[in-house]
């Protein structure tokens, strides 16, 4: 998953402790000793504690607002200076991660995806926090404690996990949420326009959202039903067949059915018993190049690409060309672009009936094949052991996902004026304030102004914590709360439709963590950059047989994959599925 994240996330931080007290107050401006002791030290004046943070998921400068009042308040409050936030470049991790720790520089705190955190541990740079984690009510509040063995290395904590909610799931406290739009997933968006001439018959969007989000009511998976249903692989082929047939041009080229990122044929192959490591009802594992179909779902891939039907270019096409293709109006589906919004503001602008609408995911079999886990986080975070204040630290961190933190990032201090009370709740001052807060949009007085939070952060302080990624699908403090309900059409369209790829059962994994069963995966993605042309040009079943069993061979042979697939047998016993 972390390659998605890096790509999608180029589109688009407490009251526990403070630097002059603890829980329930400011102590008058006392400063809390090193190391957590909370002993008052009168009014001393101590120079503030500098924090340097890396984050794996970011590879651009982050934006941070033109007038944040959100940080210099945090950095007060916790007598903290957020100096350098490092984000991911083209050198590889492992090798600047060993740099860092050859010349003594590694950032304070690191954000990492599995695999790369438990390198950085097997470093024995990182600090072991299994006695912080527990007095962070915060933290095990917020995530789901079944999941806890996913995230600690020979039954110790080093890793704090970023809580994820699954808003997407039937728990009354989100599924009756009426703020709750749920969480938008990668999903298959096709064309209205192109649907309809296809045969298809379906609700409009636009009028779904008129005969129910318009009237405070949210819709159901039967508003977005589409007939013929789209259930299988073979349904699917079936309608990029019509749309080819329609034979629509776009700036004077015939429209291309589909298309997506390079990344993302990954995800297209979780409509087949083909994804993560998964475990059968029978007890076996298996994943990636050896899954069980993951033949079928490359000959799958091999017809589409011969017939026409996708995108001869998607191997080599850079996001920002995928972008145009999808916002011109030249794609008739697609799985996953730079920003989904602009290309729907795009073809909206041209013509009102190219509206994006999610097909259900495609399965050959609803329990099988999976492209993202749900399994309380993504990402974890790490603290070097020689940082001089962790337990100063990890209260800090576990603050930023207290109800006050929240509040804070979605609103403001309260002396800056920007909101105030009304009716028992905040609402905004200013109409333009309101509007841009309200709305997302950015270049005037909103978030991106005043650096608070709407669908993403843009105070600095934001970054270094842990509250940010929670809120980014569910934040209890939003100000959207404050005013009617109103749901996002397209989140809960996505959400709703398009969860076949998306595993919350347990029965999936992004691996153990041994070097093993890093290989099969990084293994896997250096195929789908230099080897699976070879599964998409042959023209014929022999020459495509030929090509599949040399390249299956040797990823089996250089992965040692049989033993890979043993860890995660028992990797599973120790992390059974919830019954």
């Amino acid at each position: 998953m972390w390659k998605k994240a890096v790509h999608l996330m180029l589109i688009s931080s407490l009251g526990l402790l403070t630097a002059a007290g603890c829980t329930g107050g400011d102590n008058g401006g006392a400063v809390i000793k090193p190391g957590g002791d909370k002993k008052a030290e009168g009014n001393t004046k101590q120079a503030k504690l500098p924090i340097r943070f890396y984050s794996q998921g970011y590879q651009t400068r982050i934006d941070v607002a033109s007038h944040d009042v959100v940080t210099p308040f945090i950095e007060n409050k916790f007598n903290l200076e957020f100096t350098e936030m490092y984000v991911n470049n083209d050198q590889p991790l492992k090798e600047r991660l060993n740099q860092w720790i050859a010349t003594k520089n590694l950032p304070d705190i690191m954000m990492m995806d599995k695999a790369n955190a438990n390198y950085a541990i097997s470093t024995g740079q990182f600090a072991d926090l299994t006695d912080y984690v527990k007095d962070m009510p915060s933290l095990q509040k917020w995530f789901p404690q079944e999941y806890w063995g996913r995230f600690t290395n020979d039954g110790k904590n080093y890793q704090i996990p970023t809580p994820v909610v699954n808003t997407n799931s039937n728990d009354p406290k989100f599924a009756n949420d009426p703020y709750n739009s749920g969480k938008r997933l990668t999903s298959l968006q096709v064309r209205e326009d192109l649907l309809a001439k296809a045969g298809y018959k379906f609700k409009p969007i636009k009028e779904i959202k008129k005969d129910t989000i318009d009237k405070g009511k949210k819709p159901t998976v039967e508003d977005f039903a589409i007939e013929p249903a789209i259930r299988t692989p073979e349904d699917f082929y079936q309608l990029l067949k019509k749309i080819k047939e329609l034979n629509v041009t776009a700036n004077g080229k015939p429209l291309i059915p589909l298309s997506f990122p390079i990344w993302a044929q990954f995800h297209f192959g979780s409509m087949f018993d083909f994804g993560h490591w998964t475990q059968d009802k029978d007890g076996t594992v298996d994943g990636f190049l050896g899954s069980k179909d993951a033949k079928k779902y490359h000959e799958y891939l091999n017809r589409l690409y011969q017939e026409g039907l996708l995108d001869k270019d998607f191997i080599i096409q850079k996001d920002d060309q995928l972008q145009t293709k999808a916002a011109t109006g030249q794609l008739g589906v697609i799985l996953a672009v730079l920003n989904l919004d602009a290309v729907r503001q795009s073809l909206l602008a041209t013509d009102p009936s190219m509206e994006l609408r999610v097909i259900p995911w495609p399965k050959m079999d609803p329990d099988k094949g999976f492209y993202d886990i749900y399994e309380g986080s993504f990402w974890r975070l790490l603290i070097r052991k020689d940082f001089p204040e962790i337990k100063r630290l990890t209260q800090y961190l576990d603050w930023t996902l207290s109800d006050e933190a929240l509040d804070l990032m979605s609103w403001g201090p309260e002396n800056t004026g920007i909101w105030k009370m009304q009716d028992g709740k905040k609402v905004f001052v200013d109409p333009q304030v309101e509007s841009d807060m309200l709305t997302g949009k950015l270049g005037g007085k909103g978030a991106d102004y005043y650096g608070l939070y709407a669908k993403q952060f843009y105070s600095k302080a934001s970054y270094f914590g842990l509250g940010w990624y929670m809120a980014r699908d569910y934040n209890p403090k939003s100000p959207l709360r404050s005013y009617p309900p109103n749901y996002d059409i397209y989140v809960m369209n996505s959400g709703m439709v398009g969860k076949g790829g998306y595993n919350v059962t347990g029965t999936a994994s992004y691996g153990d963590g041994s070097k093993e069963a890093e290989l099969v995966s990084n293994t896997y993605w250096t195929f789908t950059t230099l080897d699976v042309a070879k599964l998409l040009t042959p023209k014929t079943k022999e020459e495509f047989d030929k090509n599949w069993d040399t390249i299956k061979t040797k990823y089996m042979k250089d992965t040692n994959y049989e033993q890979a697939a043993k860890n995660m047998v028992q990797w599973f016993k120790a992390n059974a599925p919830k019954k």
